[in-house]
């Protein structure tokens, strides 16, 4: 694993940002089907849970939209902030 502002050695020689972009088009359908099948599942459990499961399950469903939001839209631009 590389250092954070180390890039590999492609060859092509693309930019942190290109590179991010790429990463981030291969990961988005993979982490929306993830967090969505999470969110299913909590949503039953919210529907379905008794009232000690209903609290827990709202904690977990308010967590797993805050960490896909910052891992989509957040994360790149900080990476790219961080590295200028």
């Amino acid at each position: 694993m590389t250092a954070f502002g180390e890039q590999r050695k492609t060859k092509s020689r693309a930019t942190l940002e290109e590179q991010l972009n790429v990463a981030m088009n291969q990961t988005l359908s993979r982490t929306i089907l993830t967090s969505g099948s999470v969110v299913l599942v909590l949503v039953a459990l919210i529907l379905f849970g008794g009232k000690v499961i209903h609290e827990f399950a709202m904690i977990l469903l308010v967590g797993v939209i805050a960490g896909t939001y910052s891992t989509v839209t957040i994360v790149p631009a900080v990476a790219i902030a961080w590295n200028h």
